[in-house]
C-alpha cells in the first residue's frame, strides 16, 4: 500500500501500468476510430504518422515516465531534426513486428494474416542519418499543425491516467526553437556556373524532358516540385511583350475535375 502510494507520488499520481507511449497512442487511435467514430480512413492515414514521430523521438518509453523535461529535451528540441517522409526511407527501419490491438492480440488483415508494422531505429540514429544524408526536414508551420494533434493526444492520455499532467503545455515552448536551415539564396555567380556548365549546355543530366523543365520552373517561380509536376500544358501561357522576352504565366490552381491537388487553399495562385 505505502510503496504503491510512493510510486504514484514519484510519477505524478499515475499508477504503474507498463504501457509504452506507443501502447497509449494505440488506445487513443482506437478511441477516436471505434468509440467516438471521429476518424475515418483518411484521418487515420493523415494523423498516425504525426503520432509516430512522437513515439520515435521519445524512443517509446513507459508512458508514465515521460516528464515535462523529457518532452522538452527529447521531443521539442529535436523535432526539427526529423526528416520528411519517414515511411519512405528504408534506411531508417530496424525491422518489422506484428501489430497488436489494445488487448495485446495480433491484428489480422482481411485474409487472417498478421498485420506488420515498422520498427524504426533509435531517434539518435535517425537524426544522425538525416544530417549525414542532407534530407529535408519539416517546416515550422507543419510542426505547428502537428503539435496541435499531439497536444490533443497528451490531454486525453493525462485524462485517462496514462501520462503525467502538463505535458501538453510544454508544446508551447516549441516556438523558442528555430529550425536550423542550410538554405541560402542563389547568387548570380551560382546561376551562371550552373546554366553555363558543360553538363547543362549539352543536356547530359536531362535524359527526359521533365528532368529539365520541372527543376527549371521550380527555380524561376519558387513553386514546389510537386506543384510543377501537376501542371498541364494548358496551365502555362506565354504573352508577347513589345520590348522584352515573352512573359510566362503558370496557373497553380487545382481543377476539381482532375486529380490535381493543392497543399492548402493559399497554394492556389497564378505566377
Amino acid at each position: 500500500g505505502f510503496d504503491a502510494f510512493l510510486e504514484k507520488q514519484q510519477y505524478g499520481g499515475i499508477a504503474k501500468s507498463g504501457l509504452s507511449v506507443s501502447d497509449v497512442v494505440g488506445k487513443w487511435v482506437h478511441y477516436k476510430t471505434k468509440i467516438q467514430n471521429d476518424w475515418k480512413s483518411a484521418s487515420i492515414k493523415r494523423n498516425t504518422p504525426t503520432l509516430e514521430k512522437l513515439v520515435i523521438l521519445l524512443d517509446d518509453p513507459e508512458a508514465r515516465t515521460v516528464s515535462p523535461k523529457v518532452m522538452r529535451d527529447q521531443f521539442i528540441e529535436r523535432r526539427y531534426a526529423l526528416p520528411q517522409g519517414l515511411k519512405k526511407k528504408s534506411e531508417l527501419r530496424a525491422g518489422m513486428k506484428d501489430a497488436l490491438d489494445i488487448h495485446g492480440n495480433a491484428v489480422l488483415d482481411e485474409n487472417g494474416n498478421p498485420v506488420q508494422v515498422v520498427v524504426y531505429k533509435s531517434s539518435n540514429e535517425i537524426i544522425e542519418l538525416c544530417s549525414k544524408k542532407g534530407w529535408s526536414t519539416d517546416s515550422r508551420d507543419t510542426i505547428g499543425r502537428e503539435n496541435g494533434l499531439i497536444k490533443q493526444f497528451l490531454q486525453w492520455a493525462e485524462g485517462q491516467g496514462h501520462m503525467q499532467a502538463g505535458l501538453d503545455k510544454v508544446l508551447r515552448d516549441y516556438t523558442r526553437y528555430s529550425r536550423k536551415s542550410n538554405r541560402t539564396i542563389f547568387t548570380p555567380e551560382d546561376l551562371k556556373a550552373f546554366f553555363e556548365s558543360e553538363y547543362y549546355q549539352n543536356g547530359d543530366l536531362m535524359t527526359e524532358p521533365h528532368k529539365h523543365w520541372i527543376p527549371l520552373i521550380c527555380l524561376t517561380t519558387g513553386a514546389r516540385s510537386g506543384e510543377v509536376a501537376q501542371l498541364r500544358v494548358s496551365d502555362i501561357q506565354a504573352f508577347e511583350a513589345a520590348d522584352s522576352e515573352p512573359i510566362f504565366s503558370f496557373s497553380f490552381i487545382a481543377d476539381e475535375d482532375t486529380d490535381q491537388t493543392s497543399k492548402t487553399d493559399s497554394s492556389r495562385r497564378i505566377t
